[in-house]
């Protein structure tokens, strides 16, 4: 394990954009610092994995420690969520060159500019949601490499931006064979017995699974400009499928002889990693529900059957 000092976590945008070639800037780095090293081979700059944030009272980080939660395979549920947000763990492999003596300062730090992102149907050569690839400026910096091991980085960006959800939710297009073909959408919602007191639809989902490939890219303090190699992240879309109803949330009834309405009203939801990011990842306490979701809050996070006047009796 690594020191955990080496872990770095920001959240900030950055200014500047995309640079030009980084392929062959790469390999520029990896040569003048790395000893003759290939860019395909040995890169100065890698995705190590994907991990989980944790709550830390008010607030959620991403604990300094690369052992956590690694996240394998996301899940993101379109009824409750807007967008995708990954924790990705970015190492270097340059080593300090500062030398006090000699009055050498350190140029092997990297500065994180941002992250080019794909999202392909189904695997990493399927075709691309939306037919276009975009990029997410960021700003995170990895220190040098000391004592023979790599170094270290965390940073939060948003890999599946609210347009793309939108577009999933309600049918996205992408190229097959020369042709433009809408996906069926991720969400179908049947209002049938909707109303004011009775407001839960049924959600039928018809799941996809995305492969988000993104690397991240930047420059030394040198002035050498490095990417990491591609990283596929599968992220399995849903549309009410993260939302549960314990037992303990549902509210007794009050009046005598009422209509026994299921309901997610009673006690408040434990603190956990949903907590973090509702509606990704972990399934989520009905009363952990967000506010500002896609759908209205009582769509969603309240059980069909629900009704807002004791004892209506609603479509189940």
């Amino acid at each position: 394990m690594m020191p955990a000092d080496w872990i770095i976590l920001q959240r900030m945008g950055a200014s500047r954009m995309m640079q030009g070639n980084r392929v062959a800037a790469l390999l520029t780095a990896a040569v003048a610092v790395m000893s003759g090293g290939c860019a395909d081979d040995s890169p100065s700059i890698f995705i190590r994995s994907i991990v989980a944030q944790v709550p830390m009272g008010t607030f959620c980080t991403v604990p300094l420690d690369q052992n956590g939660t690694r996240i394998t395979e996301g899940r993101l549920d379109l009824s409750v969520s807007n967008s995708y947000q990954t924790a990705a763990v970015i190492q270097s492999q340059l080593v300090a060159r500062a030398d006090q003596t000699s009055g050498r300062t350190e140029s092997n730090i990297v500065q994180i500019d941002g992250f080019e992102v794909e999202v392909h149907d189904q695997s990493p050569d399927g075709p691309i949601i939306n037919q276009s690839a975009f990029g997410v400026p960021q700003s995170t910096v990895i220190p040098a490499s000391v004592g023979g091991q790599v170094s270290a980085a965390v940073t939060i960006f948003e890999a599946i931006p609210p347009a793309l959800v939108t577009q999933l939710r309600n049918g996205a297009q992408i190229t097959v064979d020369g042709q433009t073909v809408t996906l069926p959408p991720v969400c179908v919602v049947n209002n049938t017995g909707v109303t004011n007191e009775c407001p839960v639809p049924s959600f039928t989902s018809n799941d996809r699974r995305l492969i988000v490939r993104f690397r991240a890219y930047g420059r030394t303090l040198g002035g050498v400009e490095v990417q990491t190699p591609y990283y596929d992240h599968p992220v399995n879309v849903c549309c009410h499928c993260l939302v549960r109803f314990p037992a303990d949330a549902n509210a007794p009834e009050t009046a005598m002889g009422a209509v026994a309405n299921p309901d997610c009203n009673n006690g408040v939801a434990p603190v956990d990693q949903s907590t973090c990011s509702p509606g990704q990842d972990f399934p989520m306490d009905c009363r952990a529900c967000p506010s500002n979701g896609p759908f209205a809050r009582d769509a969603v996070c309240q059980p069909r059957g629900y009704s807002r006047v004791s004892g209506m009796s609603c479509p189940r």
